[in-house]
C-alpha cells in the first residue's frame, strides 16, 4: 500500500523534471504527506502536462475515502474505471513510507526510494469537480525484495512511461501489460527512519534520514 509519502523538492524543480506547467499555487515541499493532505500532481488537462495541487483521497461516502486503488481492478471498479480510462496522473515523490511491527509493539517506519533518481513517479488517478480536485495512488503487488515490509507497493513508473500513462486518449493504458510490469525495471532501496514519521503532523527533511 501507500499511506504516506514525501516530496521534498521545490515545485519549480518538479515541474522542470516532468516537463509540466505549474498551475495554481503549488504545495510547499513536504516530507510527510498523509491522506487528505494536498500534494502537487502531474496530469494532462487536455492542453498539455500541468502540475498543480490536489487533495489525496477519492470520496467513497461522506466519511470514507479511497487513498489507494488496486492496479488489478481499477478498470473493473465503478469508482475508479472512468479515471483509469481518461484521468490518469503522476504523483511526484522523493519516496514513500512503509511500516513494520517492532519487538516493543510499536511501528517502525521505513523510507523507500530509488537510488537511480532523486524523484520518482507514482501512478495515480485524478478527478475534479467545481469544488475540489482529488487523486488516489495505484498499488500493485510488492517486488520480492520489499515484501517483508508490505505485500503491496505503489505503481512506480519509469520516465519512458510517463507520457504514455498521462495520454488522455489512451483508455486502455491502465490495462497494458508493459505498463503494469514497468515497476519491475526499477531498483529500490530502503532504510529505517525515526518514529516521528508516525505523527502525521511531523515535518522536515530529517524525517527521511536513516537511523
Amino acid at each position: 500500500m501507500c499511506g504516506r509519502f514525501a516530496l521534498g523538492a521545490d515545485p519549480e524543480l518538479v515541474a522542470l523534471v516532468f516537463d509540466a506547467k505549474l498551475v495554481a499555487l503549488p504545495v510547499r515541499p513536504s516530507w510527510n504527506i498523509a491522506p487528505t493532505d494536498p500534494a502537487n500532481i502531474v496530469y494532462d488537462d487536455g492542453e498539455g502536462k500541468v502540475i498543480g495541487p490536489m487533495r489525496w483521497g477519492f470520496d467513497l461516502s461522506s466519511s470514507r475515502k479511497a487513498f489507494n486503488a488496486r492496479l488489478e481492478t481499477i478498470l473493473d471498479k465503478w469508482r475508479f474505471k472512468r479515471s483509469a480510462q481518461w484521468h490518469r496522473c503522476l504523483v511526484p515523490a522523493t519516496g514513500w513510507y512503509e511500516w513494520t511491527k517492532s519487538e516493543d509493539g510499536g511501528r517502525d517506519p521505513h523510507f523507500l526510494t530509488s537510488p537511480e533518481s532523486d524523484l520518482i513517479a507514482l501512478g495515480g488517478l485524478w478527478e475534479k469537480d467545481a469544488d475540489d480536485a482529488r487523486f488516489t495512488i495505484i498499488t500493485r503487488p510488492a517486488l520480492d525484495g520489499l515484501q517483508h515490509l508490505h505485500d503491496r507497493m505503489p505503481l512506480v513508473l519509469p520516465s519512458d512511461k510517463w507520457d504514455i500513462w498521462l495520454n488522455p486518449d489512451g483508455s486502455e493504458v491502465a490495462g497494458d501489460e508493459s505498463v503494469k510490469v514497468a515497476t519491475d525495471r526499477i531498483n529500490f532501496s530502503y532504510h529505517r527512519v525515526s518514529r516521528e514519521v508516525n505523527n502525521s503532523l511531523s515535518e522536515g527533511p530529517e524525517l527521511v534520514d536513516s537511523i
